[in-house]
């Protein structure tokens, strides 16, 4: 999904998955939520090496904290079920809602609480231990129909120095 990058065992990207307004509904029609969905699945069943892989939900401070909370969960599990849904083993998914408890942009201006809206994914396992701090992350695709991509998460060569690798597929 073009210009996808990972830092700080976070893979991150320049659009993000959208929901119905105040509901967990995919809107599965969105060329950004389908591309995203689609470049995870297509990454996550090339990297079968992957094996804890964390959904985060979080929302903005509009409405109540406990509603908030409830609709983040609902979120990220909703990617995870779309991601099971697609053939991936839900043993390896953890979803986790944070409501606005862990906002990354002031939420007192509209572009604020649109940034605070918003789904994370955390590479945490590989083959059962905590990635390493040189991992370079390959594979996915741009879009769900596209070809798998290159090749598995896997760490630099030890000489190399800690690197992110940007997707411009």
């Amino acid at each position: 999904v073009g210009n996808s990058t990972y830092d700080s065992g976070m893979i991150k990207f320049k659009q993000e998955v959208e929901f119905d307004e105040g509901k967990s509904t995919l809107k599965l029609k969105s060329k950004a939520t389908s591309n995203i969905l689609g470049w995870l699945v297509d990454f996550l069943k090339q990297n079968t090496n992957v094996t804890k892989f964390r959904i985060e939900g979080h929302t903005d401070n509009n409405g109540p904290a406990d509603f908030n909370m409830t609709l983040s969960q609902q979120r990220a599990d909703a990617c995870v079920a779309y991601l099971t849904s697609q053939g991936i083993d839900a043993g390896r998914l953890i979803s986790k809602g944070f409501g606005m408890t862990k906002p990354i942009a002031p939420n007192d201006t509209k572009p604020g609480q649109a940034k605070n809206r918003r789904v994370e994914f955390h590479l945490e396992g590989i083959a059962g231990k905590d990635p390493p701090s040189d991992l370079v992350v390959t594979g996915g695709s741009a879009d769900a129909a596209a070809a798998p991509g290159p090749g598995p998460a896997t760490p630099a060569p030890a000489a190399d120095h800690p690197k992110k690798k940007d997707k411009d597929k």
